[in-house]
């Protein structure tokens, strides 16, 4: 069966811009569907039937949540789960005329994009950097390439900051000359799915040849080591990147803050084994999308602390995408944290095969199994939220036993396999798994030298010696609810004076319906 492209309009697209001509490669044909965006929840059942049944393989968003009236297409996507990207413009007042230049680009034209000259920093670079970050942009729409890159590499060019754009193949396919201008700017790139795809859900044969092709095109251009598939992969992706020689993979651990402080969860990238080697995944604890810089900045203040707290060097990851920063509307934002992270707070710039450079362990004499779909699974209805089943929570209790493993002298590592391990953490719950009630997360919140950290190397040695499967589980309901009174209470300065802005954002997404605002 032909395989089809999906373009998802509004009527106002209909009547603006010229659909005729449309060639994707790859696919066979084109198939215009009108959608009332202000409904798309509504129809989304609707709609995937017909994407079901005509064998649609991409989805394109004829608008994005940036302009007019900012409808949220993040539920489709996830829903959905097919490949998709966005012809849609990203400055409101350009809109139109922005996205009829990507139509073009997919009618036969040449996918020319015009970005600035390499220009040397104007910005002061620290000698003495207080720690370092990372700056990490995920490229999926038209408009990353044709619209924000032009008005991003000039500006991390003036701070000389180097990141990591992890890009599809599509966005590549339309504009060829995108990976060679990030490259020779000393960009690094990554991988982030041939369409943007979910993965989750395939077989491990196609997993493997889809990914297989979209690095061996990728490492024309550069020596690709790192993959960001965040919310889109399954325990068959990890053998896969793990077999085509990637270094790392990238996670959400956010910091979010609830009633007077932020829950500060693990910044440290874990090492995960398979059967042929290993792989770093890193945690991501803050991005740019649908907030306001003053609240990334209180987050990225959080994982800072957290980072130093864990090695005594802070560094902190940020999630982007050119297709919201590279707004005009956001353009001083992104400026804004350029100065903040390199100017008063004084870190370094590293792109993330920088910040991890050594290949993972490849054995591990104690294997933690980590349920990969809790930890970067997909949610369309909604993140769970249940205590216990948080994904970043469910994150920082696996890392605090790799930790308190490494701190009493054993080797470990996650696993992303059931079978002949040697911990687990609540809900997962093998047969013959022996239950330890106590949660993690009390010795992650606590210094190494505190009472909590001891207790857990204590229950981590008796473990040891008492051999078997051993399962982290709730702990008594009186214990369990003094820790999340303790988790709520501020510890700093910075979480007494994050409760009026986090309160103030938290009242206008209510008033907005989900809709993006910032």
């Amino acid at each position: 069966m032909t395989r089809a492209v999906m373009i998802l309009a509004d009527q106002r697209d209909i009547a603006s811009l010229n659909f005729e001509g449309i060639q994707v490669p790859g696919f066979d044909r084109v198939i215009v569907r009108v959608a009332d965006y202000a409904r798309l929840k509504e129809e989304a059942a609707t709609i995937k039937a017909e994407i079901e049944r005509d064998n649609v393989g991409l989805v394109i968003y004829a608008r994005n949540d940036q302009i007019f009236e900012r409808h949220s297409i993040a539920y489709c996507i996830r829903y959905f789960q097919t490949g998709y990207s966005s012809i849609s413009g990203i400055d409101t007042e350009e809109a139109f005329s922005q996205a009829r230049s990507m139509i073009a680009d997919l009618q036969g034209n040449e996918g020319i994009f015009e970005v600035p000259p390499i220009a040397a920093p104007t910005k002061k670079i620290t000698a003495q950097p207080q720690g370092t970050f990372s700056l990490i942009f995920d490229t999926e729409q038209l408009a990353c390439i044709k619209v924000g890159l032009p008005r991003i590499l000039p500006l991390l060019d003036q701070y000389g900051v180097k990141a990591t754009f992890f890009c599809t193949g599509f966005v590549q396919d339309v504009y060829p000359k995108a990976l060679p201008t990030i490259a020779e700017r000393g960009h690094e790139i990554g991988i982030h799915g041939p369409h943007h795809e979910w993965m989750a859900g395939l077989s491990a044969d196609e997993q493997r040849r889809r990914l297989t092709a979209h690095v061996e095109k990728f490492r024309h251009y550069y020596p690709v080591v790192g993959a960001n598939f965040i919310f889109r992969t399954d325990a068959h992706t990890v053998p896969v990147l793990v077999d085509l020689g990637m270094r790392y993979c990238t996670a959400f651990a956010l910091h979010h803050y609830k009633p007077l402080a932020y829950r500060q969860v693990n910044t440290q990238p874990i090492p995960i084994i398979t059967d042929n080697g290993g792989i770093w995944m890193v945690p991501v604890p803050t991005e740019t999308y649908n907030w306001p810089w003053f609240g990334t900045r209180l987050a990225i203040d959080s994982a800072l602390m957290r980072s130093k707290q864990e090695t005594g060097q802070p560094h902190v990851s940020v999630l982007m995408h050119p297709f919201r920063d590279g707004t005009k509307n956001h353009l001083k934002q992104l400026e804004a944290m350029l100065e903040y992270l390199t100017q008063k707070r004084q870190l370094k710039p590293v792109t993330l095969e920088q910040h991890v450079t050594q290949p993972a362990p490849t054995t591990a004499s104690k294997r933690i199994y980590m349920n990969y779909l809790r930890v970067d699974g997909s949610h369309p209805d909604g993140y769970q939220r249940e205590f216990w089943s948080r994904a970043e929570y469910y994150w920082d209790r696996l890392s605090t036993l790799y930790l308190g493993l490494k701190a009493i002298g054993t080797d470990a590592a996650l696993t992303v396999e059931p079978e002949n391990i040697d911990y687990a953490v609540h809900p997962e719950a093998p047969t013959d798994g022996i239950p330890i009630p106590y949660d993690p997360m009390a010795a992650s919140h606590d210094s190494t030298n505190s009472p909590e950290w001891e207790r857990l190397l204590k229950l981590l040695r008796e473990a040891e010696a008492a051999g078997g499967t051993h399962v982290f589980a709730p702990p008594s309901a009186e214990e369990q609810q003094a820790f999340i009174r303790k988790l709520k209470r501020p510890r700093n300065l910075r979480d007494v004076t994050g409760l009026p802005p986090e309160a103030g954002m938290r009242v206008v997404f209510k008033l907005r319906k989900g809709r993006p605002t910032f």
